[in-house]
């Protein structure tokens, strides 16, 4: 803060350096003090914009990791609801009498997945 106020200051002093050399009519003299004035602004203003850029690239970030995880957990939700499948028709090769059972757990689970796609 106290560097910032340091540079308010030095950039006042140019502005109305500025002032003084326009009215004595030096225009190029007057121009070179503004532009460093402006100089002096961008270079103040430039940490905290990237600060900001900084925290926006974080945040989006997290929202990438957060989406892939959400990816990953729905991958492994199919991936069970495979295996549930499988085991349904695999018992219902087994069994013989159970078809109609292990048909319903095979066709909730491929809607389930279906759903969660």
């Amino acid at each position: 803060a106290a560097n910032a106020s340091a540079v308010a200051a030095r950039v006042a002093e140019l502005k109305s350096q500025a002032l003084q050399l326009k009215k004595a009519g030096d225009a190029a003299g007057a121009v070179a003090a503004l532009r460093e004035a402006k100089q002096l602004e961008l270079e103040a203003a430039r940490p905290a914009a990237m600060v900001a850029a900084e925290e926006t690239q974080a945040t989006a970030m997290a929202k990438v990791a957060a989406a892939a995880a959400a990816v990953m957990e729905t991958v492994a939700e199919v991936e069970r609801q495979r295996t549930q499948a499988s085991e349904a028709e695999a018992a219902e090769a087994e069994g013989g009498g159970a078809e109609e059972g292990g048909a319903t757990a095979s066709t909730a689970a491929q809607s389930s997945a279906a759903a969660n796609a």
